[in-house]
């Protein structure tokens, strides 16, 4: 029972005293009261503790009397006797205007509390509030619903700043569901038995709207958004908080899978572009280890950026490549045309050596000076071993046969 409802109990016994002194004043009175013989002066001041207003018949209709701590009080009353309209002033000096009945039962009633906010309650015929509104001190307005247990189960309100709200409650008065819409965005809360906040789905300042799930601890674990330019995003958080796995696209629409480890950093990221589906591992560091293009091929890279391997394919070429860590190649093993070679670099990206077989077949080595000239040649030309070596000026200094 709150304290509203604790008020809405005194009015009633307030006025079930009234009305008990009215039964008793109408029992000790014995004979019905006569009309004043004419000619008799109106007196202009009549003082009394009570007065009464009877029928023909003689019962009473109406009575303004003195009730318990002499609090004033008007009661109406209908021809069976029944007090049907009451208005009283409590002991605080709170107005109360109270509706009955045909079984003279409280059903409606309207009080000041001693704040000044106004209160109008009704009641079902177990005298059990069931509707209440009221003002707030600061002028904000309140309807609450309750149960037959008089449990309050929805509250309608306006708070201050004029922002509507809607609670609902379960059977034991433990709120459920809070929908609210203040300056900054309409919202909506589901609670759990506990009372703690499991489920909020709004719309941001900026007109994004976003879902949110919490565990039973109310930390947030699952997140459905749209992003300011209308992508759509999801992330799911460990108990921690740390972001574990988000899905969501891009301006273009492609759409990304991104997996974190408890440090928060990226070790898996799927992202499916327009011409170019890729795939990239990283390390605990969030460095990339490996990175699968549909288009570009497989990159490998080696801790501590000693190097990579790429594997590449193309419509007329399959490769093979190894790099240093500065991102020069070091080695390319490549297929281009049913033409395999074999080519080595030095650490200034310089050709070293390229081992090759030609289209008709012949294989051959060429080696290469620190300046990338070539200086050996080993092969076979028409089915005949062929050694040549070149000067440092591009000259042939010996060949065989």
């Amino acid at each position: 029972m709150n304290a509203r409802q604790f008020r809405i109990l005194i009015v009633l016994t307030v006025v079930s005293g009234f009305l008990g002194g009215a039964v008793s004043n109408l029992l000790l009175r014995g004979a019905p009261a006569t009309a004043q013989t004419a000619g008799v002066g109106v007196q202009e001041v009549v003082r009394a503790k009570s007065f009464e207003l009877v029928d023909a018949q003689g019962k009473l209709r109406a009575m303004l009397t003195l009730g318990p701590n002499d609090s004033p009080g008007l009661v109406l009353s209908d021809a069976t006797g029944k007090g049907r309209a009451m208005l009283v002033i409590l002991a605080d000096g709170s107005p109360a205007l109270m509706l009955n009945d045909a079984a003279g039962r409280g059903r409606a009633t309207l009080s000041v509390e001693p704040d000044d906010s106004p209160v109008l309650a009704l009641l079902d015929a177990a005298a059990k509030t069931r509707t209440q509104l009221s003002l707030l001190a600061d002028g904000s307005p309140v309807l609450g619903l309750y149960d037959a247990a008089g449990k309050e189960r929805a509250e309608l309100g306006l708070d201050a700043d004029g922002s509507p709200n809607l609670v609902l409650a379960d059977a034991a008065g433990e709120t459920r569901v809070g929908l609210g819409a203040p300056a900054e965005g309409p919202g909506l809360a589901l609670t759990d038995t506990g009372g703690q906040k499991r489920i909020l789905l709004g719309i941001t300042p900026d007109d994004s709207p976003n879902l949110l799930m919490a565990d039973a601890a109310g930390k947030p674990r699952a997140s459905l958004f749209l992003r300011a330019d209308g992508n759509p995003s999801l992330c799911l958080d460990d108990a921690a908080g740390e972001t574990r796995a988000a899905l969501d696209t891009t301006a273009d629409g492609s759409p990304g899978l991104a997996l974190y480890d408890a440090g928060g950093h990226g070790r898996v990221l799927v992202r499916l572009l327009p011409d170019d589906p890729f795939l990239a591992l990283s390390d605990g560091e969030g460095k990339p280890r490996v990175m699968l293009h549909a288009e570009k091929g497989l990159n490998l890279y080696a801790p501590a950026d000693r190097g990579q391997l790429v594997l590449s394919a193309e419509a007329e070429s399959l490769g093979l490549s190894l790099l240093d860590g500065e991102g020069g190649p070091r080695a390319s093993l490549c297929m281009m045309k049913d033409v395999p070679s074999l080519n080595l670099w030095d650490a200034k990206g310089k050709s070293s050596a390229l081992l090759a077989v030609s289209q008709a077949g012949s294989p051959g080595l060429k080696l290469y000076d620190a300046e990338g000239q070539g200086r050996a040649r080993l092969g076979l030309a028409q089915g005949q071993p062929l050694l040549v070596f070149w000067g440092a000026d591009g000259k042939v200094s010996y060949g065989a046969p």
